[in-house]
């Protein structure tokens, strides 16, 4: 019996709002961008095609559908010159324009921090393809450290505010993530 091996199309879609330009070591931004360049060297190596759209309020085509090498140093050349300062995500758009723009059935690669999604809703692009998630976040994210008084921005935004990082301060912030933290893997 011999089993016809097909190509596995491949979207690669990463999720670029303001809440990636934050890293206590490396940039969330530039490691998405390792996860989508590893990604999109995988497909080739497996002689699959790829393409690749950056998402956040909006639904961009990165790459065109391709098997050549080119391609991922186009992936990733333009995914390090996306600005993702004033950005947010809007997930319903996400998922309806992922779902009428990828015709054929394919692997599609959510990459993201994956903060905020309440409005997250999977379910119709899944039933068409296979949606694998892969969350990159910072160590501090999840476990915060006492820092004191100290002046953050949202990169999302670009507001500014000052805040007391002390104990009741951290627990609040580790709670809050493992209850967005769950909601997102109910969802998933």
């Amino acid at each position: 019996v011999f089993h016809e091996q097909r190509e596995l199309n491949v979207s690669i879609v990463p999720i670029l709002s303001g809440s990636v330009h934050f890293g206590t070591k490396v940039l969330k931004h530039h490691l998405i961008n390792e996860v989508c360049a590893l990604i999109a060297y995988g497909c080739i190596k497996q002689n699959d095609p790829f393409e690749s759209y950056i998402c956040n309020e909006d639904v961009v085509l990165n790459t065109k559908k391709t098997k050549q090498l080119f391609g991922v140093r186009t992936l990733v050349e333009k995914i390090s010159a996306y600005d993702v300062l004033g950005k947010s995500v809007d997930w319903k758009l996400i998922s309806k324009k992922l779902f009428t723009q990828l015709k054929q059935r394919s692997l599609v690669f959510l990459i993201g921090d994956f903060f905020d999604t309440k409005e997250l809703d999977l379910r119709a692009l899944s039933m068409r393809h296979e949606v694998i998630v892969i969350l990159i976040r910072d160590r501090f994210e999840e476990e915060p450290v006492l820092l004191g008084d100290i002046n953050i921005m949202d990169p999302s935004t670009g507001q500014s505010a000052s805040v007391n990082l002390n104990k009741t301060a951290l627990k609040r912030m580790r709670a809050k993530v493992l209850e967005e933290d769950h909601l997102l893997y109910a969802k998933l």
